[in-house]
């Protein structure tokens, strides 16, 4: 895991089937420590609703966040909103592995989890492959549009029926011989 020291919370200490609240206001710093981030500012609002019971940890996270992207198609920079509800299942085991994505195991004897890498994976997650500056959404480019219009097909059409009826008969020949060999 990443340096996030301060999304760290400390799990020793909770006391079992009781719900905990926390709450972190993350700014341009906490992008830093990825150096290679396609995100580098950005204010995110987290709100963490821990369950400690004997065998689990359910972390429930509400991510309020606003990063700065910059447009793929004019290179404007621009604030893009950012909300998500997710929820992570910690296991207590004896075994860490990386059992799948929705059971998160840890060992028996862990007295941290660290929730940086959780909440940048989410935000990074939630940032569009396609970067539009908020006032090209109205040119409706996600829409698919055609290129042609359907005269200039039914003109095409028209001139492929004309081909098939003016076929030279020496090549009808040819076709028929090569039907034979197919078959």
């Amino acid at each position: 895991m990443r340096q996030w020291g301060e999304l760290g919370i400390d799990i020793v200490s909770l006391a079992t089937s009781k719900t905990y609240l926390y709450h972190y206001e993350l700014g341009d710093t906490f992008f830093e420590v990825v150096e290679l981030s396609p995100v580098k500012k950005g204010k995110i609002n987290v709100h963490a609703n821990l369950l400690k019971t004997e065998r689990y940890i359910t972390i429930n996270l509400h991510l309020d966040a606003e990063v700065e992207l910059c447009c793929d198609r004019s290179l404007d920079l621009f604030y893009f909103p950012i909300h998500v509800d997710h929820e992570l299942i910690y296991k207590f085991t004896e075994e860490v592995d990386d059992f799948s994505d929705d059971l998160l195991l840890i060992g028996k004897n862990e007295s941290r989890i660290n929730l940086g890498q959780h909440i940048y994976d989410l935000i990074i997650l939630a940032v569009p492959m396609k970067k539009l500056h908020p006032r090209f959404k109205e040119d409706n480019t996600d829409d698919l549009t055609w290129v042609y219009s359907s005269e200039k097909k039914e003109q095409q059409q028209e001139n492929d029926s004309d081909e098939k009826k003016e076929i030279d008969p020496r090549w009808l020949i040819l076709k028929t011989i090569k039907n034979k060999n197919i078959k």
